[in-house]
């Protein structure tokens, strides 16, 4: 996952309401997203399937 922001977009907190969703049996995506800093916020129900939520602060 990758993603980048034009010059007129910054500093809008954009960012820092970045999260990934993961489905809680898809350990490698689990993976990645705590090497990369991002931690465990909780669980999202969507249309009947359950995510684990993660999130970076970046402030």
């Amino acid at each position: 996952m990758a993603y980048g922001r034009y010059p007129r977009w910054r500093g809008r907190g954009f960012a820092t309401r970045a999260v990934i969703k993961v489905e809680p049996e898809d350990a490698s995506s689990s993976a990645v997203a705590r090497r990369t800093r991002f931690t465990l916020s909780g669980q999202l129900s969507e249309d009947g399937a359950v995510f684990d939520r993660y999130f970076l602060d970046l402030g």
